[in-house]
């Protein structure tokens, strides 16, 4: 928000949320006095009164205020007041506790994309206020950013994102706030590793890094690869769709035969479907699965004829297309109309129907799918289907196919989202010194090949936030670790570039970090993965497991319950005397398991692995009639099928551990 000369960051902005312990920042006329009140709309009383009256902009313009409600003062609208000589600015404000939500894709997913799993767990709530950031990056700081704050209202709900949004839910429940809002700050951006939110001066204790960094201060640089991206990617295009036999006869425009909506029965004359624009290409046919017998790059175009007979065709409310995930991008048309494309390949194909375009009978659907710099696949694991206020038409099975035009892979654009400080500079920095209670974070997909230097990272963005960061402990306090910070460990996922163990590696160095960043604690959601999906549609476990993870915590909550953190692996002792491995663990209180627990036992000096079942005894695992190994290893794979849990069915994160005699 701002005026002629003052100017505040868009995070300070109607609908923000603030901490009792609050700081303001912006801009405005250098030398120039700045006054701050927080006031009650209803009678105008100043709610602030231990905040200074006044502060002076530096030479700079620059100013920033320290605010104090006290007693705090929880809800609102309250009206924060800033003035600036004959200048000033009001803002709808509320008071409440306020999180910072960081990390990649799984943290920035949208509501939208979890509604098919989760519908009925999403509803408005005007208690919760997400600032959404705009996604950009940068090789230097930008101090100011675009963003909005939003409440999980109207249109803007399923925008919201989603692990964040379940969080405030499941804490609000717990802690039985009926007026206190939440505001909840999402800095996600997709493919982006730790390195990525990382300032410059730090990046520099870190030589190939920096060195990977060094290039891009380069503003020219930057603009010189982005056009030449682009102009590869649109001259790729080009050539594709001037020889794509499916566009040059407009396959999308075939004539199809349509029944009419008071159809009883399935009964068709199929010598009235004119189908000869395509079959003069094509009688060959193959399952969406198998691309093994045509082109890997280039575009491929399927089309199949289904069979619609709903007993209330004309008022089906929710109808949708579903293919799960696709590589590429693909096209989908229903009866000559263009329904719509998914862009990349990590959303899932799910696309809404408008009414009218489905009748009972004979329907066609036709789908372009383009392979660019990966090629051309339909995800396992999902079925495909139309799906009618919730009843689905299978349309798996066998699929007309044919070519629309081969081409060489594209060359994969730079992708400056991986690259050092690229999203500090532009993300992170414009809203470090907001006032938060914790911070939450989910990411490490982009890490899984690097776990050795992944906790020297994460601890100095850590230690980095906890300096920059204006909260009620440092202000009590001036310790700046006490900032408490809750990570989630990767879930289950089978990761097609890996070796099996790539994400089993980095889950158990994410579990050995609470003991190098003090104060925090980590949410285990092994069993919420989808092992074919790198972004799983359940982010309400996600988002609740961490609220619990903050309510277990007896630092910051009055009503905490240690067994909700899940059971922890304490040791694993080998008996020799019965020859019996104990592994025991902290919180395993009505320890449990979805199967039939196994193990894996080794040597450190021999590549072989043992296989052996164990059993649970008096909430330990139990391996009998065993020699002595050196590890034994539980879960410890890219998408364990089985899980450990406790009485409060909080699960056990997957472990390697060094087994010790008695």
């Amino acid at each position: 928000m701002s005026t002629k000369y003052l100017k505040l960051p868009s995070i300070f902005s109607d609908g923000m949320v603030i901490e009792p312990l609050a700081k303001i920042w912006g801009n405005t006329k250098k030398h120039t006095n700045v006054s701050i009140k927080l006031l009650d709309k209803k009678n105008n009383s100043i709610l602030s009164d231990r905040s200074p009256d006044e502060v002076m902009s530096n030479e700079h313009g620059d100013f920033e205020i320290h605010l104090e409600i006290w007693p705090a003062k929880e809800g609102g609208p309250y009206t924060l007041n800033i003035k600036s000589e004959d200048e000033e600015i009001n803002i709808d404000t509320y008071v409440g506790l306020v999180f910072l939500c960081a990390g990649q894709s799984n943290m920035e997913q949208p509501l939208s994309r979890t509604k098919p799993l989760l519908d009925k767990f999403i509803n408005e709530d005007i208690r919760i206020h997400a600032f959404h950031i705009e996604k950009k990056y940068g090789f230097h700081k930008e101090p100011y950013a675009k963003g909005e704050w939003t409440k999980a209202m109207g249109d803007d709900l399923l925008n919201m994102f989603a692990v964040p949004y379940f969080f405030a839910k499941k804490y609000l429940e717990l802690n039985l706030l009926k007026d206190t809002p939440i505001g909840l700050i999402n800095i996600a951006a997709g493919g982006t590793p730790v390195e990525a939110w990382l300032p410059k001066e730090i990046i520099k204790n870190y030589p190939d890094l920096y060195e990977k960094f060094l290039p891009y201060e380069d503003n020219n640089l930057v603009a010189k690869i982005e056009e030449e991206n682009q102009k590869r990617v649109t001259k790729w295009h080009e050539e594709l769709e001037k020889n794509d036999k499916g566009i040059l006869n407009d396959w999308h425009e075939i004539t199809y035969f349509k029944v009419s909506d008071e159809l009883d029965d399935d009964e068709f004359d199929d010598d009235e479907f004119d189908d000869d624009e395509f079959e003069e290409y094509t009688t060959k046919t193959t399952t969406l699965l198998d691309n093994s017998k045509i082109i890997k790059f280039g575009s491929v175009w399927y089309k199949k004829f289904i069979t619609i007979a709903h007993p209330n065709i004309r008022n089906v409310k929710e109808c949708y297309i579903d293919f799960g995930r696709v590589t590429d991008s693909i096209k989908i048309w229903i009866n000559d109309v263009y329904i719509g494309q998914i862009s990349y390949q990590y959303p899932p194909a799910r696309l809404k129907i408008p009414n009218g375009i489905l009748t009972n009978g004979q329907a066609t659907i036709l789908i372009r799918v383009v392979g660019e710099s990966n090629p051309i696949k339909f995800a396992y694991g999902h079925k495909h289907f139309i799906e009618l206020d919730g009843k689905k038409i299978e349309i798996s099975g066998k699929w007309e196919y044919e070519k629309g035009h081969e081409m060489e892979m594209l060359e994969p654009s730079t992708w400056f989202y991986n690259m050092p400080t690229c999203v500090y500079n532009t993300m992170l920095y414009p809203i470090l010194g907001y006032s938060i209670s914790a911070m939450l974070w989910y990411q490490g997909e982009s890490n899984t090949n690097s776990p050795n230097i992944y906790p020297e990272l994460f601890k100095d963005l850590i230690n980095h936030i906890r300096e920059e960061s204006y909260n009620q402990y440092k202000y009590y306090t001036d310790e700046i670790e006490q900032l408490p910070v809750y990570y989630t460990q990767l879930a289950n996922y089978v990761d097609p570039h890996g070796n099996g163990e790539n994400w089993a590696k980095f889950r158990e160095m994410q579990r050995n970090l609470v003991e190098i960043i003090p104060n925090s604690k980590m949410a285990v959601i092994i069993d919420s993965g989808e092992y074919n999906d790198l972004h799983p549609k359940n982010k309400k476990t996600v988002g609740e497991r961490l609220a619990l993870l903050v309510q277990s915590d007896k630092r910051y909550s009055d009503k905490y319950n240690e067994l909700e953190t899940g059971p922890q692996v304490q040791s694993a002792i080998y008996n020799e005397n019965n020859r019996t491995i104990t592994i025991s663990f902290k919180y395993a209180m009505g320890l449990w398991i979805n199967g039939r627990p196994f193990v894996i036992l080794s040597n450190k000096n021999d590549s072989k692995k043992i296989f052996e079942f164990a059993k649970i005894e008096n909430n330990c695992l139990l391996v009998e009639n065993i020699d002595k190994y050196d590890t034994v290893e539980f879960g410890y794979f890219d998408s364990p099928y089985i899980t450990l849990y406790n009485g409060y069915n909080m699960p056990a994160s997957p472990f390697k551990i060094d087994i010790q005699n008695l």
